[in-house]
């Protein structure tokens, strides 16, 4: 059961290829990518997994300015990242989070370097 979701806020237009994201994603120590549809992606590190997947929907916008509305204030380009309107979708289990924590923050972080993102932790409401 996936319970728990980190995202990696970026604007549309910075969108990379698919095959610069999977680069990016195979340079996460310990674990094995392979794509599962069309800008989705699960990772697998030991006997644990999360998915990787594009939300270019239209209300990511708006979740993106009300994310950064109530928790921004760490922020230092707070009015840029209230624009982004895609996000990667970091999707996990809660119970896996001591085998997943250091393979979902490096490709989170890959991820953010490759679209010049922010990384937010949902759950509990932190920009990193």
């Amino acid at each position: 059961m996936r319970n728990g979701a980190w995202f990696v806020m970026f604007p549309k237009d910075r969108l990379p290829p698919e095959a610069d994201i999977k680069a990016v994603l195979d340079k996460v120590r310990n674990a094995t990518v392979s794509r599962s549809g069309k800008m989705e992606f699960a990772v697998v590190a030991g006997k644990a997994s999360f998915d990787i997947a594009l939300n270019d929907q239209s209300w990511v916008a708006t979740e993106t300015k009300e994310a950064v509305e109530r928790n921004g204030g760490s922020l230092s380009n707070r009015a840029a990242v209230a624009s982004y309107d895609a996000r990667f979708e970091l999707q996990f289990d809660h119970g896996d989070m001591a085998d997943l924590f250091a393979p979902i923050l490096s490709a989170a972080e890959k991820l953010a370097k490759l679209t010049g993102g922010v990384i937010y932790e949902s759950d509990n409401g932190v920009f990193q």
